[in-house]
């Protein structure tokens, strides 16, 4: 599934708006609905989970997909997606690139407002979820045994 300099929109799930990263930023949501339909999400990958796999292999018992995407031969793959009870949240895309890449290969790259407010919004709700969750350092304590034992049932998935 490479997909190496490529930009592609985001075609989200109504999970999405339930998200505690992605459904909580500080935009409106018309705003951000609009960001995600344009072909502005840098993707760079040799791999990937695809849609596919994501529904074969069991994810949805311990992930919600909130986002998909398709690779220029229409193969659709997972964008975004969230564990359901841990807070671990992953894209498959880079939101780094649109704001802090300046070298001239990155040129093509939307850095318009919307675009870079929504990119912001997630590190910015990420340092919040990051100071929320580290209030208590004994529940956190759990946390990679339960994550290990999801990501080692889910090793074989290379679809």
């Amino acid at each position: 599934m490479a997909d190496i300099h490529k930009v592609h929109p985001i075609k989200v799930t109504k999970d999405l708006w339930n998200s505690e990263l992605f459904g909580h930023l500080d935009m409106k949501k018309s705003i951000v609905a609009k960001v995600y339909k344009e072909p502005v999400f840098y993707y760079y990958h040799h791999n990937g989970l695809s849609k596919y796999g994501f529904d074969k292999m069991g994810f949805k018992k311990h992930f919600n997909l909130l986002g998909t995407s398709k690779t220029e031969d229409g193969r659709e793959f997972v964008a975004i997606m969230e564990h359901k009870t841990l807070p671990v949240y992953m894209v498959q895309y880079h939101p780094e690139k649109n704001q802090f890449e300046k070298r001239e290969f990155y040129n093509d790259l939307d850095r318009g407002y919307d675009t870079l407010r929504l990119m912001s919004g997630y590190i910015n709700r990420f340092v919040f979820l990051i100071k929320k969750y580290s209030t208590n350092l004994r529940q956190l304590e759990d946390y990679p045994n339960e994550l290990k034992q999801h990501l080692s049932y889910y090793k074989t998935a290379k679809n």
